[in-house]
């Protein structure tokens, strides 16, 4: 449960020797369960009104909410693939997908229309991503599928389609190709050169978007405004060089999406963020 504290109250038929090794867990065993507090000598065993002592627990050690919950619920929030959002879809293309785009949230994923809103004013986004007609940055899938080995893809995009900003805590890849940064994004700008050549862009937006988040910034994506007629390319070749982004896209948003910093400093939250990241993914 990111960002809460789990609480544990042992009961006799408790195995003696059960216990979880995870940070934010607070288990409450026969032995730890007085913990000073009068009620406990009221409470019978096997009882479900034991859980009074974890309450009284939380309270004591600072809570701000207690979630009440049993040991056979699980709750569940938003899964992986509301996180991400999909521009090509956006615009006009339901069935294609930007390079980076984890794959294994491709089935079934949609941007979510309740989620839209319209907005008549906003802040300037500080990255903005113009797409791009005839042949757009997809990976090397889906070219190997739907592009003609000669000539490449001819796709355009709706020109009426609105902008859209992207809210914190959403994450969608964006490439170096025709992509506008401002001031407040610069030190956002640094490509990574540990990793194959059609990795590095993605792993920047992806590393970006969490810190453009960490100070209140956005990004956002526009209507084409840009043609390419891509140099020739060999899509085998694309493929391997692309193999980290199938494996390890949707790890990235998820290592992302819970990672936090602790530092009022963002040139430290990079810094951390930089050294994690590499541990995190390889």
């Amino acid at each position: 449960l990111d960002g809460w504290n789990l609480v544990v109250v042992a009961d006799v038929k408790t195995p003696k020797d059960w216990h979880l090794d995870a940070p934010g867990v607070h288990f409450l065993s026969q032995v730890r369960f007085c913990l000073g507090f009068r009620i406990t000598t009221l409470l019978p065993e096997n009882s479900y009104t034991r859980k009074n002592v974890g309450y009284l627990y939380a309270i004591q050690m600072g809570a701000k909410w207690i979630y009440d919950t049993d040991d056979d619920n699980k709750p569940f929030g938003k899964d992986s693939s509301c996180k991400l959002f999909n521009p090509y879809r956006f615009f006009g293309h339901p069935v294609m997908w930007p390079r980076g785009f984890p794959l294994e949230h491709l089935k079934g994923h949609s941007n979510g229309k309740g989620r839209l809103r319209l907005c008549r004013s906003i802040r300037t986004p500080a990255v903005q991503q113009g797409l791009v007609h005839k042949d757009p940055d997809v990976d090397a899938i889906y070219r190997l599928l739907y592009a003609d080995k000669k000539t490449g893809l001819n796709e355009s995009f709706s020109k009426l389609a609105s902008p859209i900003v992207l809210s914190s805590g959403t994450y969608s890849p964006w490439n170096s190709q025709n992509t506008l940064f401002h001031r407040s994004a610069f030190f956002t700008l640094f490509l990574p050169i540990s990793v194959a050549f059609r990795v590095t862009d993605i792993w920047r937006s992806y590393f970006s978007q969490k810190l453009l988040h960490l100070i209140g910034e956005r990004i956002a994506f526009y209507p084409p405004n840009a043609i390419q007629n891509r140099n020739a390319h060999d899509y085998l070749s694309d493929f391997k060089q692309e193999k980290q982004l199938y494996e390890s896209s949707g790890r990235l948003v998820e290592y992302l999406d819970s990672w936090r910093c602790f530092s009022s400093n963002i040139a430290e939250c990079a810094i951390k963020l930089a050294e994690n990241d590499l541990r995190a993914i390889g």
